[in-house]
Parts: C-alpha cells; sequence; structure tokens
C-alpha cells in the first residue's frame, strides 16, 4: 500500500504539471520549464539515496516539485484571461497547445454579433489572435482567426438559403452551337439580382456563364451555369473558353486533315492513271523512281482513308507523292512534234499547212 504522505506528494505534483502545461498553452509559449522524464528520474534518484521503500527515504519533501512563480503565474493569467468583453458581450476563451479559441454562443449567432467583432481580429492582452467559431443552427461552422473572412462566410450561410430558393429557376444560357464551331463564341458573363441580403439588404446578384459539363457522360460539352461570386464565374467562364479554342483548333487540324488526304488521293489517282497509260515503257523509267511510285501507291489507304491524321506526316506524303507525280510526268512528256512534219501530214490527208493558211 503507498505510504500517504508520499501519494500526497504525488498528487500535488499531478495538480503542478497541468498548472505548468496551462500555464504554457495560455502564454502560447514556454514560460514554465516542465522538468522532463530525465530531470525527475535524477531527482528520485538523489533523495531516495538506496531507500528500498517510502519509510526509508530520508525527507520525503524532497521529492515534491518546486512551486511556480507567482508573478509569472500573474502575468500569464493578465495577458490570456478566460474572458474577453466586446460591445457589451462576453467572449469565453479556450486554450490548447495550438492557440486560443472563442465560441460564440447561441444566442450571439442568433443575434449576429459576428457582424459586430473588430474586423482587426479579437486579440488577447498579450497579442496572441482569438480563433473564433460560429455554428450555425444546421450545424455548418465557420472557424476564422481572420474576422473579415470570418464575416464573408458567415453572411454567404446566411444566403445559401436564399440562393437554393432561387437557383432553379435561374434564366438557362445557351450553349454554343458546336455544329458550326468556327463561328461559336461563349457569351460574357451575365448578370442578374436574385435577392436582397437578410443583414444589410443590399442587392444580391448571380454571375451566370457558360461553363464546361465536366461531370455529365451524355450532357454535351457547355452547360448553362450560375454562381454567388464574380470569381468563381470568371473561372468557369476562362475554362469554357479555353476548351472552345481547343475545340476550334481541333476542327481546324480536321480541315486541313481532310484537304490533304484528298490532295493525296488525288495524286496517286494521277499516278495510277499514268502507269496504265505508259504499258510496257513504263519499265523504261529507273527502278529507284517505280520503287517511289510503289511505296505512294502501296500507302493510298493509310493516308487518305486509314487511321493517319498527323499534319507533318500527311504533309510529308502529299510532298512526296507530288514529287514522284511531277518526276514521272516529266519522264513520260511526249517529245515535241516538228513543224515542218505536221504541214506535210496535213497536205498528204487534204489538210493546208499552217504556212499557207498564213497566207
Amino acid at each position: 500500500m503507498l505510504n500517504e504522505p508520499l501519494r500526497e506528494i504525488l498528487d500535488d505534483n499531478r495538480t503542478l504539471f497541468a498548472r505548468m502545461r496551462e500555464l504554457n498553452a495560455r502564454a502560447g509559449r514556454a514560460v514554465v520549464v516542465i522538468p522532463s522524464e530525465r530531470d525527475l528520474a535524477t531527482i528520485l534518484t538523489q533523495v531516495c539515496a538506496g531507500a528500498r521503500c517510502a519509510s526509508e527515504i530520508p525527507d520525503l519533501d524532497m521529492l515534491r516539485l518546486p512551486p511556480i512563480d507567482i508573478e509569472v503565474e500573474k502575468a500569464v493569467l493578465k495577458d490570456n484571461p478566460d474572458f474577453l468583453t466586446i460591445d457589451r458581450e462576453t467572449l469565453v476563451i479556450s486554450y490548447d497547445e495550438t492557440r486560443p479559441r472563442a465560441w460564440l454562443s447561441r444566442g450571439q449567432v442568433m443575434g449576429r454579433f459576428w457582424q459586430r467583432l473588430p474586423n482587426t481580429g479579437v486579440k488577447l492582452p498579450s497579442g496572441r489572435d482569438v480563433q473564433i467559431i460560429v455554428e450555425f443552427e444546421d450545424g455548418a461552422r465557420v472557424v476564422e482567426t481572420d474576422i473579415v473572412r470570418l464575416k464573408e462566410q458567415c453572411s454567404m450561410k446566411l444566403l445559401r438559403p436564399l440562393w437554393e430558393r432561387w437557383l432553379p429557376q435561374a434564366p438557362v444560357l445557351f450553349a454554343p452551337n458546336l455544329n458550326e464551331v468556327m463561328k461559336a463564341e461563349i457569351p460574357p458573363i451575365k448578370m442578374v439580382e436574385f435577392g436582397r441580403s437578410p443583414v444589410d439588404s443590399t442587392p444580391l446578384v448571380a454571375y451566370g456563364t457558360i461553363a464546361l459539363n465536366e461531370y455529365s457522360y451524355m450532357g454535351g460539352t457547355f452547360k448553362s451555369s450560375w454562381h454567388m461570386e464574380r470569381a468563381d464565374a470568371e473561372a468557369a467562364h476562362a475554362k469554357a473558353v479555353s476548351k472552345l479554342a481547343l475545340l476550334k483548333s481541333e476542327a481546324g487540324d480536321k480541315a486541313l486533315v481532310e484537304a490533304l488526304r484528298r490532295d493525296i488521293q488525288a495524286a496517286v489517282s494521277r499516278l495510277t492513271t499514268l502507269r496504265q497509260q505508259q504499258g510496257a515503257c513504263w519499265f523504261d523509267a529507273p527502278s529507284t523512281l517505280r520503287g517511289r511510285y510503289d511505296e505512294v501507291t502501296n500507302s493510298t489507304f493509310k493516308y487518305t482513308y486509314g487511321y493517319m491524321s498527323d499534319l507533318v506526316v500527311l504533309q510529308a506524303m502529299k510532298k512526296k507523292a507530288e514529287a514522284v507525280l511531277a518526276e514521272l510526268d516529266e519522264r513520260f512528256k511526249p517529245a515535241p512534234v516538228a513543224q515542218a512534219n505536221l504541214d506535210a501530214l496535213r497536205s498528204r490527208f487534204g489538210g493546208k499547212s499552217q504556212d499557207k493558211g498564213r497566207r
């Protein structure tokens, strides 16, 4: 059984430890040095001096921790009090190891006391900022040290019911016609009043824009979208504009791809016709030229009907096909016929020579 005097000493030490931690938490720094486990082990070793039980310890009072400096304690409590009074309202301050906090009471929330808090912040005499917690009836909670932001967020909580009632009847903004994507445009942001502020009766403005339909599989690329904050509408509008620009670029690339495919197909068609016209003379062409012809014509399906859509590759193929065609045209171009031979043929078959016609 634990010795009663020793029990009292240990209980007093526990209480003192708790007070030390509390003062440090209030001050936000270590104003009181709390002995470590190593320090306590050293004290026990020195005080017990080899004692085998409490009755053999020479002086039990030596196990007591030294008391907290009363002046330090008073200073901490003065600079970090349990209560603050603001505009005739009392805030209850709680402390932990991170920061001081104050929960607004239910009556303070209903009376919108948060509107009367100073924008510069709720501060302790020590200068530390107090974190304010506002909990609404629906369980929504606003936690802020920045009072300006706290007021903005609390106002938004009050506006939410008005917004949710108005949103189903908000004007529908029509998405651009992607069947004529090159003519399509994202209209500017539209502003519509949707009610009056329950805080100060000022007009409430909704911001509408065409936005990306990111979460609908079959709902189309764009959708009508309304926002309470202009910054949110501007962000959605910017994404829609960027997406439309991408669609236009893709449409332009697609048109260019189709044009290149038609050009390649036309060149290959002329090459095939030229090959058929030459008959056996075809083999008079150099084998390297005939090899390039085979390469171009054998790739016709891939480049004109198949999957190939790389602009650079298609442009190179068109250039290659037209180069082969030009070289074959030059190779098999009919030789010019002398004018004298033409006149002789015309005379023989009853025609007039070019010279007589001139006379």
